[in-house]
């Protein structure tokens, strides 16, 4: 017996019987697609039982070993393709298209935030697993009027919080599982070191968007994972530029910042000075990269991809998206209205971005698969099928690009609930009538959707809200 089988089957025996159990469900002749070891393995499952009862994933093995108790409703998807529900670590949902958005596309959980451009979270009926983002940005703002414009502005006004403040901090917050902490860029190495000892106490994942703390800093100090390509490659940038970002990583556009970081951002690629042993140093530290790559190729020439034409187009309202492309040509009215030179300078920023990842692949460093959602015109759903198809892009195989956005959840941050077909998980599950080891854009071919074993009605989700 394979080790995906004696990982999954409740017991390694000829036959499985669960008689006397009660199972609500049986899904029958799929082949359950492995997304083990960050998608290194290919154990696929022919043929297969998947059993469910109370919310999660009660057996899975062959057909020949597993016996279905009666009672069950029995579905067949013989000759389709059984994934875990889909995972997307940085996204937004602010309206029950939104939300209906992530669920028609087989996502079924989110890392969801609020923020200036994507708006406030809102919870919605039905709606994917919410694990909610939370900033933490070291220094108490209180009492400042007018409130700081930027991160230099917080530093330099407002009151630093010490370690044992922060220590106290998440420890009296006491967030449950359903929250992720999001490490600010103004946070230094002891206020980082801190917040993360806090949170590995609790089980609390943590992610980092930092500008005065290295990366490789806070990855040895723990923080798990790290998002924005653009950012996490910053800290190669000449100190001067590095130091500026630090204290305004949102330079307006156009401006003399925005333009040398552009120019540098441009010069990147795998063989630039100091890249590969940049990647290194992250690989060696086992932290994932959520490179959000969609942010910075939306609406461009990079991958013409128009989200407003997908199937899922007609359920977000444009005024509930930042920037949102043209939904004529896909294209981004903002950046057509830049002078060519600028145009070209964002261009080449977007494309050495993409090139310089190859370097994180050859270092073996994770990758966790997050939209964006819905900055720069990136929708929910559909953002993150388009970040799986970037990342087999960048160069990862079609099985990791999968492992990116399911099982390596489990892996980084230690969601061992969610992320795999294995018994005990919740049965997070969506049905494709294609292989998407074959071709990951076949992961938008999608049967049937489970929300904790409840199968969802897509044509109902589909459906434009009133």
């Amino acid at each position: 017996m394979t080790r995906f089988l004696a990982a999954t089957v409740l017991a390694v025996l000829p036959c499985v019987s669960l008689a006397g159990t009660p199972v609500e469900l049986a899904l029958v002749g799929a082949t359950v697609v492995d997304v083990g070891n960050f998608g290194e393995t290919t154990a696929d499952l022919a043929d297969a039982t998947v059993l469910i009862h109370d919310q999660l994933i009660a057996a899975v093995g062959p057909r020949s070993a597993i016996v279905i108790p009666p009672g069950a409703q029995v579905v067949d998807v013989h000759g389709q393709y059984i994934i875990p529900g889909l995972i997307d670590g940085f996204a937004a949902q602010r309206s029950q298209g939104q939300a209906n958005a992530h669920l028609a596309m087989g996502v079924t959980t989110i890392v969801g935030m609020s923020d200036d451009r994507r708006g406030l979270l809102l919870d919605e009926e039905p709606q994917p697993h919410v694990k909610r983002l939370e900033d933490v940005i070291g220094y108490d703002l209180s009492g400042l009027d007018p409130p700081p414009q930027s991160i230099g502005e917080i530093r330099a006004r407002g009151r630093r919080l010490s370690p044992t403040e922060l220590t106290a901090y998440v420890d009296t917050k006491a967030w449950d599982g359903n929250t992720v902490l999001l490490l600010m860029y103004p946070l230094d190495i002891e206020q980082v070191r801190a917040v993360v000892a806090a949170a590995r106490r609790h089980n609390i994942a943590t992610i980092g968007e930092l500008g005065h703390t290295s990366y490789i800093d806070a990855a040895e100090a723990g923080v798990q994972a790290f998002v924005h390509v653009s950012r996490i490659m910053g800290e190669l940038a000449p100190v001067d530029l590095r130091r500026a970002l630090a204290d305004d990583p949102f330079p307006p556009d156009p401006s003399a910042l925005r333009t040398q970081d552009e120019t540098f951002l441009g010069s990147l690629g795998p063989n630039a000075p100091g890249v590969r042993e940049y990647a290194a140093k992250i690989g060696r530290t086992r932290a994932a990269v959520m490179p959000t790559t969609t942010l910075y190729v939306s609406g461009t020439e990079l991958d013409r991809h128009n989200p407003w034409a997908t199937e899922i187009g007609a359920l977000v309202d444009p005024h509930d998206v930042h920037a949102p492309l043209d939904p004529a040509t896909g294209m981004q009215p903002r950046l057509l209205l830049k002078p060519r030179e600028a145009r070209d300078r964002a261009l080449k920023e977007a494309a050495a971005l993409m090139h310089a990842q190859s370097a994180f692949i050859g270092a073996r460093v994770p990758f966790l698969a997050a939209s964006g959602t819905t900055a720069f015109g990136v929708l929910p759903g559909d953002g993150l099928h388009w970040e799986m198809h970037l990342l087999k892009r960048l160069g990862l195989t079609a099985r990791q690009a999968l492992a990116a956005a399911t099982e390596n959840y489990a892996a980084v941050f230690g969601w061992t609930d969610r992320g795999r077909i294995a018994p005990g998980r919740l049965a997070d599950i969506v049905v494709l009538a294609k292989n998407p080891v074959e071709d990951i854009n076949n992961s938008r071919t999608i049967v049937h959707v489970y929300l904790a074993g409840r199968e969802l009605n897509r044509a109902q989700l589909l459906r434009p809200p009133p």
